[in-house]
């Protein structure tokens, strides 16, 4: 079954710290490298969800969950900008003199006049 606990005391120098029960009055000691994501230093007064396993010579914490810490908080990387893919290089104008129909018509017939000599 799981418990609710809050961190009641940490020593950053040691990686060690107390959780104090929130159902009775009972504190449990913990170590750093138990929680999830250590990388995360914990804070006092930090909700956390556990199972208590009874051990030889007292109990461990298993199945941590740190209620205060989000997801998203923990595994989104920086974000990094790229350069855009688009070209640089301008795209023609379809739309300039030189594609219009009507002028390659204009040139066509008078080539054809000049060759054959005939409208």
């Amino acid at each position: 079954m799981f418990r609710n606990g809050k961190i009641k005391a940490y020593d950053f120098e040691r990686a060690m710290g107390v959780l104090e029960l929130t159902e009775e009055a009972h504190q449990l000691s913990f170590k750093l490298q138990d929680l999830p994501s250590p990388e995360i230093e914990p804070q006092i007064g930090e909700r956390l969800k556990f199972r208590i396993i009874p051990e030889q010579g007292g109990m461990k914490l298993e199945n941590m969950v740190r209620l205060d810490i989000k997801v998203q908080d923990e595994f989104v990387s920086d974000v990094i900008a790229l350069e855009s893919l688009a070209p640089t290089v301008p795209v023609p104008v379809r739309n300039s003199i030189f594609f219009s129909p009507t002028l390659w018509l204009a040139l066509v017939s008078a080539a054809g006049f000049m060759i054959f000599g005939e409208v």
